[in-house]
């Protein structure tokens, strides 16, 4: 970093996953970039990223592409990820099979990132892929592990389970994956505040979080009547509403006790109580995301613009969060 970066307080951007949901995201860093006049890279010193987040903080961070024009090349990879329903129904796993094409998946990462390395991410970022066979979560760290190659992180973070990330991945320890539940509901806030507690200590921090939790669709007894499956994808999003009241705490507790410098933390979630189920394909899916962007957008204008003038006069600022 210049000197002019180096002075200022430590500027941190979270991402948690949530795979088409990753549309919004990069909605909401556009508008990040359109009020700060700034490229994501620039405006930021590092990044944590989980699933969708991992694959998006290391995009921007990697090239030279802005968030702006990254929305519409978005829509059309993830469009290509998607495994189609033959593919499905010639699995053993039938319809259990991941709505993306694990093999159509690494090639879309290796379109972007070929065999470029965590080294040369224009800003720091770490990645946490869930160890199984030692159950805890470990950070692959682009300072701590620069020779790692990004393909090989994101894909491992984007709900890859063990055996395809044996046979397609540079990292051929079979023991990583990203698919175990511990770290699909995880936050990467958390892990981005020990990941950079250096620098945070050295010089505070503002930090960004952009969250893709929904409430649940239905009722739980409603959907339990209509299978186990219909009745666990119900499931996930109370699992990722008690994380976020967690982690909320938390991060306000860190603030409070003065714990870690924490200059303003900005939290922009994705809850809507709108249905997620019914779409007629993936156009709909992605106006439907888009349109929860500009609709937080304009919720949300007031804390955004203050964060982002909090970060450039290096001041602190304390912002609510809001659900």
């Amino acid at each position: 970093m210049d000197g002019s970066t180096s002075n200022r307080s430590f500027r941190i951007l979270s991402l948690d996953g949530g795979a088409f949901a990753g549309v919004f995201t990069v909605r909401l860093l556009a508008e990040i970039e359109k009020r700060s006049s700034k490229k994501a890279s620039e405006f930021f010193d590092g990044f944590s990223g989980i699933s969708a987040g991992a694959f998006l903080g290391a995009i921007i961070s990697y090239g030279d592409i802005t968030a702006k024009d990254l929305i519409d090349e978005i829509i059309f990879t993830i469009k290509n990820m998607r495994s189609n329903r033959t593919e499905r129904i010639r699995t053993l796993w039938g319809a259990l099979k991941p709505a993306l094409s694990h093999e159509k998946k690494w090639d879309g990462l290796y379109r972007y990132f070929a065999n470029a390395q965590l080294k040369d991410l224009k800003i720091k970022g770490v990645f946490p892929i869930w160890d199984f066979e030692n159950k805890k979560i470990r950070i692959f760290d682009s300072t701590l592990d620069p020779n790692v190659h990004i393909c090989d992180v994101v894909y491992l973070s984007t709900g890859a389970n063990a055996v395809y990330g044996a046979v397609d991945s540079r990292l051929s320890e079979p023991k990583f994956s990203g698919s175990d539940l511990a770290l699909y509901v995880n936050d990467p806030r958390l892990i981005a505040l020990f990941s950079f507690k250096e620098e945070i200590q050295k010089r505070g921090t503002h930090i960004l979080s952009i969250g893709s939790s929904l409430t649940p669709s239905e009722p739980q007894q409603q959907s339990f009547k209509r299978g186990p499956l219909r009745w666990m994808n119900n499931i996930l999003p109370e699992l990722r509403q008690a994380q976020e009241a967690f982690v909320n705490q938390s991060m306000q507790f860190f603030s409070q006790e003065e714990i870690l410098p924490i200059h303003s933390h900005l939290r922009l979630n994705m809850i809507s109580g709108k249905t997620v189920d019914g779409f007629k394909g993936d156009d709909e899916l992605n106006i439907f995301f888009l349109e929860l962007a500009e609709e937080l957008i304009e919720r949300r204008s007031y804390e955004i613009d203050r964060f982002i003038e909090s970060c450039e006069n290096n001041t602190k600022l304390h912002l609510p969060v809001i659900l």
